[in-house]
C-alpha cells in the first residue's frame, strides 16, 4: 500500500497496477508522511532525456550497475497507454563506462536498436519500516534507482578515475584539503 497525503492507494504488487484508490483515507487505515525518502529513493524525480543521472542502488555489481554508476538518460520508455506523470516501464541510460550493463543489454527483452550502449533501468520495490520495531507498518515504494547528477560530491566521486573534471576550489581554508593527480 503507498498512502500519500491526499489519497491511498492499493496496488497490486505482482502487476504494478492500482487495485482500489481513495480520494478520502479511510478511518481504518494508519497515514504517514512520505514525503521524503523512503530507502534512500526520492520522494519525486524528475527526469527527460538528455538529463546526467547517477545510480543510487546496486542493481547488479558483476554488470557494473552499482551506487555511483553515472551516465546519460537516452529515454523513457512508457507501457502501451501510459504517459508521463506515470512511472516509465524503463529508463535507458548510457553509462559513462562502456563496459557498464553489457550483461543487462544483452538479456533485455526491449529493443535497444535505437540506443547504442543503452542499458535499461527499471524501477525497484523498496520497502521500508515506518517505526523503529520489526513490527511496525511497512511503506512500499516503486522508483527508478536513479538521481540527477548534474555535479557530484568529492565524497560521492572520492576514488573515481575521470577523463575531465571541473572542480571549484572557493572554499579551500586548509593546505592539503585538495589533491590533484596527473
Amino acid at each position: 500500500m503507498i498512502i500519500t497525503n491526499k489519497c491511498c492507494i492499493i496496488l497490486d504488487h505482482q502487476t504494478h497496477r492500482t487495485v482500489k484508490s481513495f480520494t478520502h483515507i479511510p478511518p481504518s487505515v494508519t497515514t504517514f508522511d512520505v514525503n521524503s525518502k523512503v530507502a534512500d529513493l526520492p520522494h519525486t524525480l524528475e527526469l527527460a532525456p538528455h538529463a546526467r543521472v547517477m545510480l543510487i542502488k546496486n542493481l547488479d555489481v558483476n554488470d557494473g550497475l552499482v551506487n555511483g554508476a553515472t551516465g546519460l538518460l537516452l529515454d523513457l520508455i512508457y507501457n502501451q497507454n501510459a504517459k508521463p506523470p506515470s512511472l516509465p516501464k524503463c529508463v535507458i541510460v548510457r553509462f559513462d563506462d562502456p563496459s557498464c550493463g553489457l550483461l543487462t543489454q544483452q538479456a533485455s527483452t526491449i529493443s535497444l536498436n535505437n540506443y547504442p550502449q543503452g542499458t535499461p533501468i527499471y524501477p525497484i520495490e523498496v520497502q521500508e519500516h515506518v517505526g523503529r520495531s520489526e513490527t511496525s507498518p511497512q511503506i512500499t515504494r516503486i522508483q527508478l534507482p536513479l538521481v540527477l547528477c548534474f555535479a557530484c560530491t568529492i565524497h560521492k566521486i572520492q576514488g573515481a578515475t575521470l577523463k575531465n573534471v571541473v572542480m571549484s576550489c572557493s572554499n579551500i581554508r586548509q593546505p592539503g584539503m585538495m589533491l590533484a593527480v596527473e
